[in-house]
């Protein structure tokens, strides 16, 4: 079926059965101990960056000591503030469309005095703090519990059922130290192995696999049933935070002079990069609520031109609309939706693919499957009815969408291109 010969909305309730959510990487980063953080969702293929205002509160000038992603409820996300903190313990952060935080932080019903490390699983919030204490916090609120305490752990990491914490040897790194694994279940705990230099641990989704960064510099993954080294990865810089995809893609960020950079195995270039010096944390989410989040950037005209949703694409929300604002008025607004941020099948290219030099600085960010044309109110405003059917088999999938307005001053082709949206329906 040529789904450019439909109307925009059948064509998209049509193409969207095909499509493949992808993985985000929330990164956290801060100038010093005494700065506001920095938050961004980042697409670990290179698909672009999300920045997260993180204004909710006092929060925004303390920093955190982690950050943490909710693996059932994607609007959610944790963070932890160390335990010399004036606000020490756990907040829970309710981010709405656009990657916009669309609530204040709860702290009240989390009891947890703060920490160093913070992981978040199906029903309870996991949290290490200074002397090696690992505890377990109610999603619900309470009194956190007591797991196990080791005076050499320095990381934490949560799979399902199993909690892994890892072990340094502060007094001399180059001593092997256990790697441990508990049941939450069971309350059984194993060795998986021993290593040496340890700083962070992941867990990777349904692969048996665990990572480890180390000092060499770099990253070492293992065998999360015998604990044998089964690979390893290089890396330019010393290794702060390490984490997994859904899908099993190895993300890390590293420190470098002048700032840091996240590195996805998958490419030979950051997918992020920061001026700010200190990359506090990361951890990988895949949205599995319905969101609205924009990716990558505008140029010309329409870098000023933002993305509009004033409800989020739930299943069985007939009245969707997915806008524009900022755009010049009273002008014309090409709008492509596709089905990937990563390849554009039309034109057998990885995207982003530069429009140089019909638009100097601009890049195609989708795979322009659907060409729809709007036309902007006087206001610079337009929108399209999105109706989403409740259809259980669309959700998880994703559509994404890039418009272009009128700006002569790009060059011949006299449109510019904005940043990109993708959109994920869920119930």
């Amino acid at each position: 079926m040529d789904l450019r010969r439909l109307p925009a909305p059948f064509a998209l309730a049509v193409a969207l059965a095909a499509q493949v959510p992808n993985d985000s990487v929330l990164v956290l980063t801060t100038q010093s101990a005494f700065s506001p953080p920095e938050c961004a969702l980042v697409d670990p293929l290179g698909g672009g960056v999300t920045p997260v205002p993180l204004l909710f509160g006092p929060l925004a000038f303390v920093p955190p000591a982690g950050i943490a992603a909710d693996p059932v409820d994607a609007q959610y996300l944790w963070f932890l503030n160390g335990e010399t903190s004036l606000e020490a313990g756990i907040r829970r952060v309710p981010i709405g469309t656009l990657a916009l935080p669309s609530g204040p932080s709860a702290g009240a019903a989390w009891t947890q005095v703060g920490g160093t490390r913070i992981r978040v699983g199906a029903n309870r919030v996991f949290t290490l703090r200074a002397g090696g204490i690992v505890e377990a916090t109610p999603k619900t609120g309470g009194a956190p519990f007591q797991l196990l305490v080791r005076p050499d752990a320095v990381d934490i990491a949560v799979l399902g059922n199993l909690l892994y914490v890892a072990c340094r040897d502060a007094a001399d790194p180059t001593n092997p130290a256990p790697l441990l694994e508990l049941d939450l279940q069971t309350g059984v705990q194993r060795t998986v192995g021993s290593y040496a230099d340890v700083r962070r641990v992941a867990a990777a989704d349904s692969f048996g696999l665990i990572a480890l960064a180390i000092d060499l510099p770099g990253v070492l993954e293992v065998d999360a049933v015998n604990g044998a080294i089964v690979g390893g990865f290089p890396t330019p810089g010393p290794v702060e935070a390490v984490t997994y995809g859904r899908f099993g893609t190895l993300v890390y960020g590293i420190t470098r002079p002048g700032g840091c950079d996240v590195y996805s195995v998958l490419r030979s270039t950051p997918v992020f990069s920061s001026t700010q010096p200190v990359l506090i944390d990361l951890d990988a989410t895949l949205a599995r609520t319905a969101s609205v989040v924009p990716y990558g950037a505008g140029c010309g005209a329409a870098a000023a031109t933002a993305w509009v949703a004033p409800t989020s694409p739930r299943l069985g929300n007939t009245g969707f609309t997915l806008g524009l604002a900022g755009a010049p008025a009273n002008l014309p607004i090409g709008l492509f939706l596709g089905e990937s941020r990563l390849f554009a099948s039309l034109l057998g290219g990885a995207l982003p693919i530069t429009l140089q030099p019909l638009a100097n600085g601009c890049e195609l960010l989708v795979d322009p499957l659907v060409p729809v044309t709007l036309v902007a109110d006087a206001a610079g405003t337009a929108s399209l009815p999105i109706p989403i059917p409740l259809a259980a088999t669309l959700a998880g999938v994703e559509w994404v969408g890039q418009a272009f307005v009128f700006d002569p001053t790009v060059g011949p082709l006299s449109f510019a291109g904005t940043a990109g949206v993708a959109l994920r329906l869920d119930f």
